[in-house]
C-alpha cells in the first residue's frame, strides 16, 4: 500500500524514522500543524490516526498517555540503507538509495516537518555519495564498467562535485573500449 504525499505519510515516515518510533502528540501537532491552534491540530491528528488505523489495523499506532508509538513493523528503505552503511555493505547501500528522501514533500502547516525532511534528505545524500565514491574507487580496479555506472549515478546526484567528476573520468579511461565508454 502506498500513501500519497500527505500528512498521513508524513506521520508514518516520521514515527518510523525516530528512535523507538515514539513521539508526543504535542510534538507531532507542532511538526505537522504549526499554523493551527493546538486544539485544531490535535483534532486533525485524531482524524489522521483514525484513518491510519482503518488502513493499517487498530494496533498499528498505539497511544499511551500523551505518546504515540508506531508498533506496526513497516519496512523502510531509509532504515535498510542506514543499516547497510553502518554494516559497511556499500554495495547494498548504493542499491538501496533511490534518490532524495521524500522529494518535494510539502503540506500546509508542516514547515517543521519539511525542515526535518530536508535535513534528513541531505544527510542521506551525503552518506550515499561517500559510499558510492568509495565503492567506485574499488570498482575501478575490478570492474571499470560497474565503476562507470555508479559514477554516472553519483554525477546525477551531485553534478557539481569535483571528486565525482574525477571518478567518472577515471572510470571512462579505465574501460579498454573508449568508444563504448564514451557512448
Amino acid at each position: 500500500m502506498l500513501l500519497p504525499a500527505s500528512k498521513q505519510l508524513a506521520l508514518l515516515v516520521y514515527l518510523r524514522s525516530i528512535p523507538r518510533c515514539t513521539a508526543t502528540r504535542d510534538h507531532i501537532v507542532e511538526l505537522l500543524w504549526a499554523d493551527s491552534d493546538v486544539a485544531r491540530g490535535r483534532q486533525s491528528l485524531r482524524q489522521i490516526l483514525s484513518r491510519l488505523r482503518q488502513l493499517l489495523g487498530e494496533g498499528a499506532i498505539t497511544a499511551q498517555q500523551d505518546r504515540l508509538t508506531l508498533t506496526l513493523p513497516l519496512w523502510h528503505d531509509r532504515e535498510a540503507f542506514l543499516d547497510a552503511i553502518t554494516g559497511g555493505d556499500l554495495g547494498s547501500a548504493c542499491e538501496l538509495y533511490h534518490g532524495p528522501f521524500l522529494p518535494e514533500f510539502a503540506s500546509p502547516g508542516a514547515v517543521r516537518f519539511e525542515h526535518w525532511a530536508e535535513t534528513e534528505r541531505q544527510h542521506l545524500k551525503v552518506l550515499f555519495l561517500r559510499a558510492g565514491e568509495s565503492l567506485a574507487r574499488d570498482y575501478l580496479e575490478q570492474d571499470p564498467r560497474a565503476a562507470l555506472r555508479l559514477t554516472r549515478r553519483l554525477r546525477l546526484e551531485d553534478s557539481e562535485s569535483e571528486a565525482v567528476w574525477r571518478l567518472l573520468l577515471r572510470a571512462v579511461l579505465a574501460i579498454p573500449d573508449l568508444v563504448q565508454a564514451a557512448a
